[in-house]
């Protein structure tokens, strides 16, 4: 009752908007959606984002890390990997295009010497001949980077075509720029690395050229790992690596036999480039010079396709492809490369023998043994046979096309068919197979390729993939790390050929990541560039922190001159004071450069500021016999302490002698810190009392307090005596360095230690401190430990000063580390002391200064940290050396501890680089830590705050006369308790809670959350911006064109959707990473009158697919249509639900279809009046969408409110309770609208709060959303259960509940003050359902500690509030009964998937990466020496066998009967193939632990008896775990059950048993149609689950996990339907023909359903020769044939889901062409390649039709028939006369089977299963050998 008044007083009050802030009071400090770890205050980043606030942007794969306005973190992929750092992505189904920014690029290393400078004076200009390769500027040319080598200096430059068109002039002004600042050095002074090439082939463009020009050999050419490093780089990202040498006639030796230039050879041939030397070992060139030979080869390299290359022996007959581009002049070109250097001027021809394009090959280049020939290219498309004749015995040849914009081959490598490709190269010892994006290639005619690998070689045809690399060429296997080889791609009928280099890798080396970290800068020819380097420089800030320890410092004594004190000091002998002082100042040499007295007395204070001693002393004699002493009516001891802490140098001491109470404000108190604090000054306070000491005494309470925050001491007195032992004690300790530091407030019994330290034995330590109530009583002692076992106690209470300050040396000791411990075994109220290092007069003190900069690049900024800042710091110190850098809290809980790098130029020369620091405790102590191998040093600091007032109970805050309440407390002064989830309100204000919650308010869940996310996923910045364009509107595409640079440009991604206008025009989706390339597509959109009426789900559907980001923001604009949409949204939805994608959209009419789309992804409707509306949306986007920039937190689009309603006629006045908020309304208009809010059709900004009256012109349907953008971020995830958490996306249809897990960030739900959410949902489906009603909310302590309990009982969105005090946010859920599970999950009945072992997600396809592996969304990258689409594959081992663990539930009576049947059919299947062991999930195990064989576990099931004890699932896996299995095993758990886990159970073992690669998967066995969901659900904690009536369904999914392996073949079970497993584990050829138009009768949804159980159930594995073959073809009245040949899971499940159904009234099926694609397809007469002697099987699908061809049909089908091994199945759809359809069907063993609404999809597979089955079990002599001969088709 209490939960629901609390709830709706929080929901009636919302429109007062009571608990929102719209921005926060702390923006996020972790960048990249990263987020703030509480336990350290360090940032947790997502995969592949890094640095100590999660700046660093990683790139794997060979990206490179790139940034747009330096803000803007993104990877330069190799082509075809789209992920943002470049990681593997699933195959990207539909018709889409990547046209991610290729560009072209060249990249020039120049080594600039006295050698290269003197050819210049024999008319070999090297620089003229760069500069010649520029001139006229290449139209194909975007980018030169140019490095430049002299001497120790390197210079690199980028000349950027965009900013000067003039390439020319750009290259020359860097060389001349260069020339300037450098002096050109001797040609000994040049230095040329590794690195300087390794540096110009990761900033080069993919598929551009490096081009090397030198004179001088590598000095590191002995480094394999760099020379690896770099072919890896070049061959991945398709560069080829070209050398120029250019040398002096002077030069008595040869290039090619220096074995510094061997590596430069090498890089050249392995990336297909060339290696020229234009010189002999002595005199001029052979006959072209270097600057000739450059500009040449240069010229080349800008614009060309490697068409072959080979080794040749004297004569070669060179047969290739080549095409003429359009209006462009086309050349081939030939080099040959002599072997024999000693050959260098051999007779060469080259002849081309196929007429039109010229006979002769006309030499352009002679360099000696390298020679370069050219012939133009007159045809368009045709092959080539040139003759090579020469009297060389041996050399090599590469032939070049050029072209302006050629096909272009990216390659990739994939190890399993889940990924779109893993690698950009492949890995050693793995099978891959090679697949490949061609560009600007017409891909309806076959292609070929020949793979060549080390000695090895292969030719393949290609298969169709429907992925973005949507070739396979064949497969590879590397031998080893380093192998080289080529792949030739080759399509005749295209006349297209490419060679593109290979090189093998490791999975190690392919993830290792590229890195752009903030801190990147560009060089420029504005700064001080240098040869690269680790190095972090600083720049000098005018305000840095200036604390010099070495500086001559101050003595400041301060005494009050009252009356108790003014009688100690007459009447007792004060010259025992002046003597001590003057022992005192004589421990000092040098030290001080001033001595500051100063007496106060009330408002009075005298200060004198001494430059002498004598003087000092003098003064101070002075006060002591002054005659006026008094007693002070008042004392100001702040301004007393403010005043000497300004007028003190930094790290001077203040003794501060005084008989008064500081008194001081607990506001005074956080400035005097952050003073004494700054200047690092020491607080030493020597107070007299005459007054008894007792325990109970407060009045030094505030000594102690500055005393110990500012590292000084507290020493009392009661006679002068005191204060004199105390400066004697005190003897250089001022000039001491705190080693270590040990605070023990409210102690009973001190026994306490510091942190350890490093003794160095060459200094001198004293242990000194304070103990607030004495040390006299029992004598104190300090115990030293030394790490090697070192004990020595000393008595201390000789060193007693008073009775509560102490002063001891430290006995000589060994080097090393040592704690020290003081025990006084009395009763104190607290302890502080510390180590001190000394110095004596002789010795250079070895400093260390801790300070702090708010940017690594800066010198320290400020002194101290502060908690009001709310500033996040670099530590930074001054010091002798390097060291590491510890921060500790006041009770010894180590914070940070990390080493520091150097700096160059700063004064505070070493920092902590990775790691920003905020205090967080106000005013509280904490100690840093500086340490070396030489000394330890400790720092004081304060988290400066100044602290609040609560007069209101439990966080209240005061209202008048009252208290407004957190959620939690209720009453006048929220005195009173809330209960939470069913809890009693006890009568001792607490809670009574249920057995399922604890806490103080049950707030939280007893859940174990044994399984869950091992991070947050927030998704705030959007990084992906998709437009969906309805180009059936001229004027639509129009306005949108002219202002679309209005789009804003900080998206990471770009994609572009326009709809078909016809069946036959199938526009592809397009993915942009240039905003300039996506900008050019839509300036270059036509729109066009719609000839019919248009389909929206494609465009939207394969968008959406398309997306490799987070929260992508899609934007759809309509025509005034109506459109043409679907029946069923769920599909869109899912992909909506899955990406997380914000919609907004737009349209001219709104229709029901609209209205199911444009509610999506927080989205609401919006009807323009005009196509000229339009053109506002650019803006609009600019607006909503925050720039992304990972030097600074992200804000996010917040949804804070959302109403929508079929009733409109009262208009309501809608709050907007704070400003820089966005409202959009639907149908409503706003009163007397002014100019400047609205920023796009009906969407308005209001930049304060308001009450915004609005109209209602239409009546009818009606609705506003209010958004904002917000620092504040929530991270969020679905499941269906309360006992674990995976990263789900969509709600199941059912009445059971499904849990919203959410985080808030900077939102407190721990144990302090009690903050607590309220949640509200409503259904967004029915607008006249819309309203928001309560929902359960729990605590967890789990990784995402709070959930919301939400129901579906309507399919589409659902809409889920989420307010606090200090914030609101609406989300939306997706309800959803048809998740695409995959091939890794069991469809339910209610909408959801349950996932197979290894599989998660709302969709099954999250994988669980074992052996190390890396998920990376729906792909694993694998550690080194695995594969597979889990990593479960090691090239090392193959499995050898299989266990089968049986986990039988035997609680659960009445269906005991039903699991045993089904284990022991499970069993049956393996036999004597398998081992096994058995257990029941009670704690009563039976027999020894260990495996048994088929008879026993039989046995043993089946002897089950129920049980009434408990489920003990820790017990039972605890019995699998104690045994022993092979590591080449393959080794399952299967639980058997029809009962949930206990909740109570930590089920540590599952990932224990995990960890030993035993997995669990549950099975739910019902018997019959009733399946309890919440129970299927809820075992997924334990693994992968199914479910089912079927033993076969059920007994199908266990054999998928255990990959299939050697069954038995058992008698087809009665009671649980036909045969599954002889589909699975039979081989067949299946043409599956299904009618594109299926009526009206069954859904496509369910259709789909239908297709994708056949792909469940048949075999697919490339690796098997007896993998079946499944062939789907799409018929229709007037379609073509589409036909998919898949022979995998991936490829047959992606044909389905790309294969669009209608749903209309046509009555006649036409086969046309498909008839012949059947005759190939079955008719072995036709020697198609693909024919195999396996059984043939056409599954024939359609609704009631008359076939216009059956006679021709029929008459095919008879003739199969004759043959061996052919079965035709038909499935009719819905109700009606299938007479013709069934005459498909006439023999013996052919089947028919109907499918109508009512029929269950299970049921229509398992009567096609049957037929089927029997025909296999018939056949005999089965061949295996086939190859796919079907491409995929559009259509």
């Amino acid at each position: 009752m209490k939960l629901a008044l609390l709830l709706l007083l929080y929901a009636t009050s919302a429109t007062a908007f009571s608990f929102f802030q719209a921005d926060g009071d702390k923006d996020n400090q972790c960048f990249n959606d990263g987020y703030t770890n509480v336990t350290d205050n360090s940032c947790i980043c997502k995969d592949l984002i890094g640095g100590d606030k999660c700046s660093d942007w990683k790139c794997i794969n060979y990206g490179v890390p790139t940034s747009v306005d330096d803000e803007l973190r993104t990877c330069a992929c190799p082509r075809g990997f789209i992920g943002t750092h470049c990681e593997p992505v699933a195959c990207v189904e539909g018709f889409i295009q990547n046209e991610a920014a290729i560009g072209h690029s060249f990249s020039l290393v120049i080594v600039l010497n006295d050698h290269m400078k003197s050819l210049a004076l024999q008319s070999d200009n090297i620089t003229q001949g760069i500069l010649n390769i520029f001139d006229p500027s290449p139209s194909n040319l975007d980018l030169v980077n140019l490095r430049l080598l002299g001497g120790s200096d390197t210079f690199s430059d980028t000349v950027d075509k965009r900013t000067t068109p003039n390439l020319t002039s750009g290259v020359n002004d860097v060389i001349d720029f260069y020339n300037q600042i450098y002096c050109i050095p001797p040609y000994n002074a040049t230095l040329l690395t590794f690195n300087d090439i390794y540096q110009s082939v990761i900033k080069a463009y993919s598929h551009s050229s490096v081009l090397i020009v030198t004179d001088i050999g590598l000095q590191d050419f002995t480094n394999l790992t760099a020379y690896q490093e770099i072919l890896l780089a070049a061959v991945a990202r398709q560069i080829e690596i070209n050398v120029v040498v250019v040398s002096s006639m002077t030069f008595a030796y040869d290039v090619y036999f220096d074995p510094s230039y061997t590596p430069l050879r090498n890089l050249a041939d392995a990336t297909l480039g060339s290696f020229i030397s234009p010189y002999p070992a002595l005199g001029p060139a052979f006959e072209n010079t270097g600057s000739e030979v450059i500009t040449a080869v240069g010229k080349l390299l800008l614009g060309k396709t490697v068409v072959a290359t080979a080794d040749f022996t004297n004569t070669a007959f060179l047969n290739f492809n080549a095409r003429k581009e359009v209006d462009f002049d086309t050349t081939i070109y030939i080099s040959v490369y002599a072997y024999d250097v000693a050959a260098r001027n051999a007779n060469i021809s080259l002849t081309n023998l196929m007429p039109g394009n010229g006979e002769l090959f006309n030499i352009v280049v002679d360099a000696g043994p390298w020679k370069l020939y050219s012939s133009p290219l007159s045809e368009t498309k045709t092959t080539c046979l040139t003759v090579l004749k020469t009297n060389l015995t041996a050399g090599s040849y590469k032939i070049w096309v050029t072209a302006n914009n050629p096909p272009r081959v990216s390659l990739g490598f994939a190890t399993d068919d889940i990924a779109d490709a893993h690698s950009p190269l492949p890995v050693a010892a793995v099978q891959s197979a090679i697949v490949a994006h061609i560009d600007n290639l017409n891909l309806s005619s076959s292609v070929s390729s020949t793979i060549k690998i080390g000695d090895t070689s292969s030719i393949s045809s290609s298969e169709s993939r429907n992925c973005l690399f949507e070739l396979k060429l064949g497969t590879i296997t590397c031998p080893k790390l380093g192998d080289i080889g080529t792949v030739v791609v080759t399509s005749d009928a295209q006349s297209f050929q490419e060679t593109l280099a290979i090189a093998c890798s490791t999975n190690e080396l392919n993830q290792k990541p590229q890195i752009l970290s903030t801190d990147t800068r560009k060089l420029s020819k504005k700064g001080l560039s240098t040869r690269d380097s680790n190095a972090t420089s600083c720049n000098l800030n005018s305000d840095a922190v200036k604390l010099d320890p070495t500086a001559p410092r101050t003595f400041a004594f301060v005494l009050s001159k009252t009356g108790n004190l003014a009688g100690q000091l007459q009447n007792s002998p004060y010259n025992s004071i002046i003597m001590a002082l003057r022992k005192y100042f004589s421990s000092y040499s040098s030290f001080y450069g001033s001595y500051l007295l100063l007496t106060f007395c009330g408002s009075e204070k005298v200060f004198q500021n001494n430059s002498d001693v004598n003087t000092f002393i003098v003064n101070l004699a002075k006060v002591f016999v002054d005659a006026n002493l008094k007693e002070c009516a008042s004392v100001d001891q702040r301004t007393v302490l403010e005043t000497v802490i300004d007028n003190v140098t930094p790290f001077s001491e203040v003794f501060y002698v005084t008989d008064k109470e500081l008194n001081l404000n607990d506001s005074d108190l956080p400035d005097i810190y952050n003073n004494a604090n700054a200047k690092r000054v020491k607080l030493t306070f020597l107070p007299y009392s005459n007054l008894t000491y007792n325990l109970n005494t407060t009045i030094y309470s505030q000594f102690y307090d500055l005393a110990i925050r500012t590292s000084g001491n507290v020493v009392p007195f009661t006679n002068i005596t005191t204060v004199t032992d105390f400066f004697n004690a005190y003897h250089g300790q001022e000039n001491a360095q705190i080693v270590t530091t040990k605070l023990d407030k409210n102690t009973i019994v001190a026994n306490i230690a510091t942190p350890s330290f490093l003794y160095n034995s060459t200094n001198r330590y004293v242990v000194s401190g304070t103990a607030e109530t004495g040390l006299s009583n029992i004598p104190p002692s300090i115990v030293i430990i030394g790490e090697n076992g070192y004990l020595k106690q000393i008595d201390i209470s000789g060193n007693v000063v008073g009775t509560k300050y102490f002063s001891v040396d430290l006995p000589p000791l060994e080097d090393g580390y040592y704690t020290v411990k003081l025990i006084v075994l009395s009763m104190l109220n607290g302890t502080y002391f510390n180590v001190r290092q000394m110095w004596d007069s002789n010795t250079t003190p070895d400093y260390s200064v801790i300070a702090f900069t708010t940017d690594r690049d800066k010198d320290a900024t400020t002194a101290t940290p502060s908690f009001y800042n709310n500033e996040y710091l670099y530590l930074v110190a001054k010091a002798t050396t390097n060291g590491s850098i510890s921060i500790y809290s006041a009770d010894g809980k180590l914070i940070k501890e990390d080493k520091t790098e150097r700096r160059e130029l700063c004064s505070y020369e070493y920092i902590l680089p990775n790691y920003q620091w905020l205090c967080t405790e106000p005013n509280g102590i904490y100690y840093i830590k500086y340490e070396t191998e030489d000394y330890t040093h400790t720092t004081t600091f304060n988290c400066i705050s100044s602290g609040s007032d609560f007069s209101c109970q439990n966080g209240g805050t005061k209202n008048e006369t009252t208290c407004n309440c957190p959620v939690g407390f209720e009453g006048d002064t929220c005195g009173n308790i809330v209960c939470f989830n069913d809890g009693t309100h006890q009568d001792d204000n607490t809670c009574l809670c249920n057995e399922y919650y604890e806490g103080k308010h049950c707030e939280t869940s007893k859940v174990s959350c044994s399984l869950q996310p091992s991070k947050l996923h927030y998704t705030s910045a959007f990084e992906t911006l998709i437009l969906v364009i309805d180009t059936t509107s001229p004027d639509l595409v129009e306005n949108l064109k002219r202002n679309v640079t209005n789009l804003p440009q900080h998206f990471r991604r770009y994609i572009l959707a326009t709809p078909a206008l016809s069946d036959s025009d199938k526009s592809p989706v397009k993915i942009f990473d240039s905003f300039n390339n996506f900008k050019l597509a839509i300036s270059q959109l036509v729109g066009f009158a719609p000839s019919i009426l248009t389909d929206i789900k494609p465009p939207l559907k394969d968008a959406l697919s398309a997306v490799t980001t987070d929260r992508p923001l899609l934007v759809w604009l309509c025509n005034n249509g109506p459109l043409t949409l679907f029946n069923d949204i769920d599909e869109i939805q899912y992909l909506v639900a899955k990406t997380r994608a914000e919609v907004r959209s737009f349209t001219m009419k709104s229709t029901d279809a609209y209205l199911s789309i444009a509610t999506l992804g927080n989205g609401i409707p919006n009807v323009v009046s005009s196509a000229g509306n339009f053109s506002e949306i650019p803006a609009y986007i600019s607006t909503i969408t925050p720039k992304i920039d990972s030097a600074q937190p992200s804000k996010s689009l917040v949804s804070f409110d959302y109403y929508l309603s079929e009733n409109c006629g009262d208009a309501p006045v809608i709050s907007v309770p704070f400003g820089d908020a966005y409202i959009t309304l639907f149908n409503y208009q706003v009163k007397n609208p002014t100019e400047d809010t609205q920023i796009a059709p009906n969407v308005y900004k209001f930049t304060s709060t308001l009450e915004l009256n609005v109209t209602t012109p239409v009546p009818s349907q009606c609705g506003y959303m209010i958004e904002y953008l917000s620092s504040p971020r929530i991270a969020y995830t679905f499941t269906s259960s309360k006992n674990y958490e995976t990263n789900g996306f969509l709600v199941p249809l059912s009445d059971d509940v499904s849990i919203l897990n959410f985080a808030l960030e900077d939102v407190d739900i721990g144990s302090g003050d009690f903050q607590f959410p309220i949640a509200s949902t409503s259904t967004i489906q029915s607008f006249g359902e819309f309203k928001y009603e309560l929902a359960p909310v729990l605590k967890k302590n789990c990784t995402y500690p709070l959930g919301v309990e939400i129901q579906c009982n309507k399919v589409g969105p659902l809409k889920v509030k989420i307010q606090t005090s200090s914030y609101t946010q609406t989300l939306t859920a997706y309800c959803s009964n048809h998740a695409i599970c995959g091939v890794n999950g069991t469809k339910l009945d209610n909408g959801g998937c349950a996932c197979d072992p290894g599989w998660s997600g709302s969709d099954c396809k999250t994988p669980s990466c074992l052996n190390g592996g890396t998920a990376y969304a729906t792909v694993c990258v694998c550690n080194e020496g695995f594969y597979g689409a889990n990593c479960e594959y090691s090239v090392s081992n193959t499995v050898s066998e299989r266990n089968i663990f049986i986990l039988l539930d035997v609680v659960e009576l009445e269906l005991l009967p039903l699991r045993k049947q089904l284990a022991t059919e499970f069993v049956s299947k393996y036999g004597d193939s398998a081992n096994y062991t058995f257990a029941t999930n009670t704690a009563n195990q039976t027999g020894a632990a260990g495996l048994i064989d088929y008879k026993d576990v039989l046995k043993r099931i089946n002897s089950s008896q129920s049980s009434n004890d408990t489920i003990n699932l820790d017990s039972s896996l605890n019995f699998f775990n104690k045994i022993t299995v092979s590591n080449t095993s393959l080794t399952f758990i299967f639980y058997i059950t029809n009962s949930k886990p206990p909740v109570d159970q930590s089920l540590e073992t599952v990932n224990t048993l995990k960890g030993k690669g035993i997995f669990i998967f549950s099975a739910y066995f019902s018997g019959n149609d009733s399946v309890d969901y919440p129970t299927v659900y809820e075992n997924a904690v334990l693994g992968g689950v199914t479910a089912g009536s079927s033993t076969d369904a059920i007994i199908s999914r266990f054999q998928n996990a255990l990959q299939g392996g050697a069954t038995t073949e058992p008698s087809i079970s009665t009671t649980a339907g036909p045969y599954v497993p002889c589909v699975k584990y039979g081989t067949y050829d299946i043409l599956v023909l299904i009618n594109s138009d299926i009526g009206s009768d069954v859904s496509e949804t369910n259709i789909k359903d239908l297709l994708h159980s056949f792909g469940n159930d048949v075999h697919f594995d490339t690796s098997d020769e007896k993998s079946s073959r499944v062939t789907l073809g799409v018929i229709g009245s007037s379609m073509n044939p589409n036909v998919f040949c898949a022979t995998s899971k991936g490829k047959y499940g992606g044909a389905i889901d790309q294969t669009s159904f209608t749903q209309t009234t046509n009555t006649v099926l036409t086969f046309g062409p498909t008839l012949d694609k059947l005759d190939d397809y079955f008719n072995k007469a036709k020697g198609v390649s693909s024919w195999r002697a396996v059984p043939r099987v056409l599954i024939t699908i359609s609704k009631d039709a008359n076939i216009s061809d059956i006679a021709n049909l029929t008459r095919l089908i008879e003739a199969y028939h004759n043959e061996p091994m052919f079965l035709s199945l038909t499935v009719g759809i819905g109700e009606g006369n299938f007479t013709e359809l069934k005459s498909l069907s006439n023999e013996a063993n052919d089947a028919f089977v109907q499918f109508n609404s009512s029929t269950v999809v299970e049921n229509v597979a398992r009567a096609v299963y049957t037929p089927l089955c029997d025909f296999y079990n018939n056949q005999s002599d089965l061949s295996t050998t086939y190859h796919c001969s079907f491409p995929r088709k559009y259509y």
